[in-house]
């Protein structure tokens, strides 16, 4: 439908049912006798009733007298003003009446009564005769028909012209009025497809938006969401709609203090907050929200959309920074105190050795009977002992010389045993956990020999009473993905040595301060605080590095990371990893630490593996007993809250007795097991790990 312009309408464009309007105008005929036409302005004949013989035989059909009937009609057309009408007796001297149809101001066309004679005429046969002659009219035939043609009395004709006149009028209204319906169709059809443009647009873009959008209504009951917000939160569109949001905050607080903030900023409403959000399986996510109002052009508030969208990539990219620039601000702490230690140190030993030296000099004068002998020899000993401290600071400042060679850690450590177990005393009891293949480092054997008595002495002082201490070693790869996680740490092949005890172990500011020199727990008899220190030192110069997991009440772990010497046997740099052999099986993971679950999870889905993973163990059990195709491994943490990892397999194991487990822990296996947590046999993976490694043993857990 097109919309009507009244500039470039003709009549035949708005005459309303030319139909009906026929059959009425022929019963006007049937009733009055009378005849007409409705013609539009240029002469053209839209309807027309009750013709005469005379006009339709004759006159309307030669070309000349026609034209004669055309030049009455157009003369009528243009001199008649609206609400009136005018009689003309048209050339071939019959009379026509008219009377405009205007629309809108516009005059569009005309209602004609006519082909009629009035009483008073006289008709004149002779000029009908000779009109016959003139165009070759059947002449009998024409005065014939000339004799039917009507004769009206003048107070007749123009009281039906009268009602002729008021029908014009009503066509006109009609008309105009039908138009208006037509337009106003038109547009209503137009604003209708306008609107199912903007709905198209609207849900197109509302779909495409990666963030996640929700429309609710002033009371906060959900209206509608986008696919992004049921990726997101887990619910499809029919479980949310017309449920209160509540649900979807981790708390009331969030969801109170966003209603507040809703009703503060009235019609300016527009505001961005950080909230935790709650998924459909209990998961909390953090997220920017932003919240704006929905209102008619008249200010009246309809309802709320949110945009949620999802940070928890860059929660944890800032909490890894911040970890990172943390260590980075600890390495260099450290590195400033080595060299204030080392300068020290340096200038020190120069008094020092200038103090020995005297000392010796003036015993050598002086007899040991001497009175002075004795305070001279006092003097000696003191110095030496402080030159010893002295080493040990230059050792933590990477200043100590040293003769590096290849040495086999498990060999050393063997040789060594004996003599820390004397340290250890009768209470301690110390195992050793050798490499399963050649743990070869470069590196001074008397460093490592200060490095093994400081681990074990430290271990020893931790432990009150009975306990057990644990020395380990390993051969590890640690990949790139290691960075994300400690800044120090270097990718590359390297050699473990671990020293674990059981004793009261550390909080987390304490392990901030553990190798700054003179820092010390201990009583002031039982140490300076140099020798962790020391060890940090010499680690430090032969490119390595240490990790320490403690726990208050749980025991502490050193793990010194050495860069492995290459045997003849190694696989060449450079060569990429061998993929290990892996069937999509099932992992059911726990960890209680989120960015350690994350990592381990994708380290996992990588190797081809399907995970399922929990938080803690109450949500493995849940995961476990909605999982029904089967979990192949366990693999879990060890200490967690609610229920430890060996309890939690024991309760899946029930369950499933053909799924196998493995565990994870900041502290060695041999620790864990000889402390009664885990059975012997179970495999274990000590943190931190590599991909490597823990492709390794899953694979050999799942075949084993």
């Amino acid at each position: 439908m097109d919309k009507k312009d009244m500039d470039t309408l003709t009549l035949s464009d708005v005459l309303c049912d030319q139909q009906t309007l026929q059959s009425m105008m022929d019963e006007f005929h049937r009733v009055t006798g009378i005849g007409g036409a409705i013609l539009d302005i240029s002469g053209k004949i839209l309807l027309s009733f009750g013709w005469q013989d005379v006009c339709r035989k004759f006159h309307r059909v030669h070309p000349e007298t026609l034209k004669n009937c055309q030049e009455s009609d157009l003369f009528l057309a243009g001199n008649v003003s609206s609400g009136s009408f005018k009689a003309y007796r048209c050339k071939n001297h019959l009379w026509d009446m008219v009377t405009p149809i205007e629309v809108e101001g516009r005059h569009l066309g005309n209602l004609y009564l006519g082909q009629f004679f009035y009483e008073e005429d006289v008709v004149d046969p002779y000029f009908f005769r000779e009109q016959a002659r003139k165009y070759g009219f059947d002449e009998k035939a024409y005065l014939e028909a000339i004799g039917r043609v009507p004769r009206w009395k003048k107070e007749a004709i123009h009281g039906a012209m009268g009602f002729c006149v008021r029908l014009a009028e009503m066509i006109a209204s009609l008309s105009f009025s039908g138009i208006r319906f037509s337009n106003a169709l038109f547009e209503q059809e137009r604003v209708l497809t306008k609107l199912q443009e903007s709905e198209a647009r609207y849900h197109g873009l509302f779909e495409c938006i990666q963030d996640a959008i929700v429309v609710v209504d002033a009371s906060r009951t959900i209206i509608d969401a986008n696919g992004a917000f049921t990726r997101l939160f887990g619910y499809s569109t029919e479980e949310i709609r017309g449920r209160k949001s509540r649900f979807l905050y981790e708390n009331e607080e969030d969801f109170l203090h966003v209603g507040q903030m809703m009703e503060e900023n009235g019609e300016k409403l527009h505001f961005v907050k950080e909230l935790n959000h709650l998924r459909k399986n209990g998961e909390i996510f953090p997220s920017e929200t932003r919240v704006a109002s929905l209102r008619k052009p008249d200010g009246e508030l309809l309802g709320f959309f949110g945009i949620i969208r999802d940070i928890s990539a860059q929660v944890q990219a800032q909490k890894e920074r911040e970890t990172l620039q943390e260590q980075l601000h600890q390495s260099k702490r450290m590195e400033s105190i080595g060299r204030m230690a080392g300068g020290v140190a340096h200038d020190y030993n120069n008094m020092l050795g200038l103090i020995i030296g005297h000392a010796e000099l003036a015993m050598d004068q002086l007899g040991p009977s001497d009175t002075l002998y004795s305070h001279l020899q006092s003097i000696h000993k003191a110095a030496g002992r402080s030159a010893d401290i002295t080493k040990q600071l230059l050792a933590f400042a990477r200043r100590q010389p040293a003769s590096p060679r290849v040495v086999d850690m498990n060999a050393f450590v063997a040789d060594m045993f004996h003599m820390l177990q004397r340290l250890m005393g009768e209470n301690i009891r110390l195992s050793w956990c050798p490499a399963e293949k050649p743990a070869r480092v470069k590196v001074d054997p008397s460093q490592l020999d200060q490095i093994l008595v400081h681990l074990c002495t430290n271990a020893r002082d931790a432990i009150t009473g009975a306990g057990r201490v644990i020395i380990e070693t390993a051969c590890v790869l640690f990949d790139e993905d290691v960075r994300t996680r400690h800044a120090d740490f270097i990718p590359g092949d390297y050699v473990m040595l671990a020293v674990s005890d059981d004793g009261c172990g550390m909080e987390q500011e304490m392990l901030l301060h553990l190798f700054e020199p003179f820092f010390t727990t201990k009583d002031v008899a039982k140490g300076c605080g140099l020798g962790l220190a020391m060890v940090y030192g010499i680690v430090k110069q032969n490119k390595g590095f240490i990790h320490v997991y403690s726990e208050p009440g749980d025991g502490t772990s050193f793990r010194i990371y050495l860069p492995r010497h290459p045997d003849e046997e190694d696989v060449p740099a450079g060569r990429k990893m061998r993929e290990e052999n892996r069937n999509g099986e099932t992992i059911l993971l726990v960890e209680d630490e989120p960015a350690l679950l994350k990592m381990a999870r994708i380290m996992l889905e990588r190797q081809g593996y399907k995970v399922l993973e929990a938080g803690l163990p109450a949500e493995a059990l849940r995961l476990a007993a909605e999982h029904h195709s089967g979990i192949d491994l366990l693999l879990t943490d060890v200490v967690m809250p609610e229920m430890n990892g060996w309890d939690l397999a024991s309760e899946l194991r029930s369950r499933y007795p053909g799924m196998k487990c493995m565990f994870m822990s900041g502290y060695t296996a041999n620790y864990i097991a000889e402390n009664g947590v885990l059975d012997e046999g179970v495999h274990f993976i000590q943190k931190p790990f590599s991909m490597k490694e823990m492709a390794a043993s899953v694979r050999k857990a799942l075949d084993s």
